[in-house]
């Protein structure tokens, strides 16, 4: 039976009737929300790493690193100039994926289930990651120039990091 006021819904199948008092959805909501920001409440981790820092290191951010820093090289020998840049669709296709890459792993590192909320770490990390988006952005102008400017970016993130936590892995 409804009630004045009430929204109520019914089920054939199953014989059941709900009614809600519309003033108790605010209520509802609202005691939901406080329960969930509650600091007392235990909330799943909505990120489990599956690999530690050291891996994602060595399997995305240093391979992909490399292949933006051997992206553009120019070399002067005594028969002249060698410049070495991306150039067909894909070359400039594999660039973008590395620098997606590195985005996605700074993405990763910076979780704090990781390492924990040190702020110098945080830093660190959102460098990496602004690095990269420089390194996208340098791949949709198609520009060597912006390439080297975004590789300068990522190397000296990767010295200023790693001073602080660990020895870089030589370029290949």
């Amino acid at each position: 039976m409804a009630q004045d006021g009430a929204d109520c819904i019914a089920s054939r199948a199953t014989g059941w009737t709900r009614c809600t008092i519309p003033m108790m959805r605010p209520i509802a909501v609202f005691g939901l929300l406080v329960l969930s920001v509650s600091p007392g409440c235990a909330r799943p981790a909505l990120f489990m790493p599956a690999a530690g820092v050291d891996h994602v290191m060595r399997t995305m951010v240093d391979p992909a690193a490399n292949l933006v820093w051997a992206a553009v090289v120019t070399t002067v020998t005594v028969d002249g100039v060698q410049e070495k840049f991306p150039k067909t669709d894909e070359e400039w296709s594999g660039l973008r994926n590395a620098a997606a890459v590195l985005a996605e792993s700074g993405q990763m590192l910076k979780k704090e289930t990781r390492v924990g909320n040190g702020s110098d770490w945080s830093r660190q990390t959102e460098s990496l990651i602004a690095a990269a988006a420089a390194t996208l952005q340098a791949v949709a102008a198609r520009s060597p120039d912006q390439i080297l400017a975004a590789g300068e970016r990522i190397y000296n993130t990767c010295v200023g990091c790693h001073g602080g936590y660990s020895a870089m892995t030589p370029p290949r």
